[in-house]
Order: structure tokens, then sequence, then C-alpha cells
């Protein structure tokens, strides 16, 4: 297997390497690499090219919410977003990783984006998800 930033390539026999163009997908791999030792690429690559799968491993309890365009000043109203949502103080909160997906405009039910809260036990993740709900306008769970 040869890898380089976004292509892996890999050797089929002496004269021949395949190259797989692989575009990072935001949503897919920053999830599963947050809460795992584990790279959605390098499992893509693995599959395609016909090799064993990893085992994944966790490496603590993790909560994912969904960010939804609803909780952009303005949106829930019917309107368009007014500012951002207070990133500031929800990553002020211990174990939270943000993943926004790059989205020009918020509009009500669009996903645009994720936040993940980790920590060392699921009673203190699942406080800390909901700290960062309340402030973000997200019902509790």
């Amino acid at each position: 297997l040869i890898a380089t930033e976004n292509t892996y390539g890999y050797q089929c026999d002496a004269r021949q390497v395949w190259h797989l163009q692989l575009l990072p997908s935001e949503g897919n791999g920053s999830r599963l690499y947050t809460v795992t030792y584990q790279r959605f690429d390098e499992l893509q690559v693995r599959t395609l090219a016909g090799l064993p799968l990893t085992q994944p491993r966790q490496h603590s309890p993790a909560i994912m919410l969904n960010l939804l365009g609803d909780i952009w000043p303005g949106v829930s109203q019917g309107g368009q977003a007014t500012g951002t949502p207070p990133w500031d103080a929800v990553l002020a909160l211990p174990g939270t990783f943000l993943h926004l997906y790059g989205k020009a405009t918020a509009s009500k039910g669009r996903k645009m984006g994720h936040l993940t809260v980790t920590g060392a036990t699921v009673a203190h993740v699942r406080a800390t998800a909901l700290q960062a709900a309340s402030l973000l306008g997200i019902a509790a769970f």
C-alpha cells in the first residue's frame, strides 16, 4: 500500500500500480477518527484493495450532536441566519470537537455539521453534551 495525502496506490504486481483518488469525507471520516483509533479513508482503501479490515477500538465514550441550521440565530423563526451559534462557549466545554461542513447558508433542517463530545466516562460525556445542547438551543435528550 502506497500513500500520500489524498491519493493511495495499491501495487498489484511488479509492472502495475493502481491509484485511487480519495476525497476526504468530512462527515464520515471525522466522526470515526474522533472516537476510535481508525481513519475512514484507511478502511476505504483496505476494502477496495481486498485487504483485511482492522477492528475498530473506541478510545473513550463519545456522544455526537447533529448541528442543524435551526440553531443559527434567526433561522428557527423562518428567516435567514443573523449570526452564528455560540461556538466559543461550546468549545470551552471539555472534550468538545466541532466539525462544520463549510456550507455557505444555514436553513431550517439543513445539517451544517456535528459536535462530538468525548470524556472519561459515559456520565461525564452525557453531562457535557447536555450543557452543549443547552447552549445551542437543542432539546435535552
